[in-house]
């Protein structure tokens, strides 16, 4: 069994209409606002001269109760990996305090661009 899903992308479906908050990737209520604010144009380009295979890594994960993965166990074919998540102290400093051990852990790991990552969706959106 399968579903067919059809993705509508016309000015129907895919209209530019933030947030009152102005967050990224969000829309008016009840609205049906582009999430990916990129238009509906089609955009024709050269290949690029190299491609990237970029990952994302949840420092959290092992809290969960299943299905860990260590810094370590990252396959090499990655080029980028993020690490998910960093905070901001009050004093504006970067805190990974909450993940410290594993952010050890990922900065020995080598063969692939370190970048820590901000947040997530909560930390982008939320209100203090």
């Amino acid at each position: 069994m399968f579903i067919l899903l059809k993705i509508w992308i016309t000015s129907d479906f895919c209209i530019p209409d933030p947030a009152d908050t102005g967050a990224p990737g969000t829309a008016q209520p009840n609205s049906n606002g582009c999430i990916s604010n990129c238009g509906t144009d089609i955009i024709t380009s050269a290949a690029p001269d190299s491609f990237a295979r970029i990952g994302y890594f949840e420092a959290w994960n092992d809290q969960r109760p299943c299905l860990n993965m260590w810094p370590q166990s990252i396959p090499s074919y990655y080029t980028h990996v993020h690490f998910a998540f960093a905070n901001i102290s009050t004093d504006y400093d970067v805190d990974i305090s909450a993940v410290e051990e594993m952010f050890k852990q990922f900065k020995a790991k080598t063969g692939f661009k370190h970048i820590l990552s901000f947040g997530g969706s909560a930390f982008s959106t939320s209100t203090l």
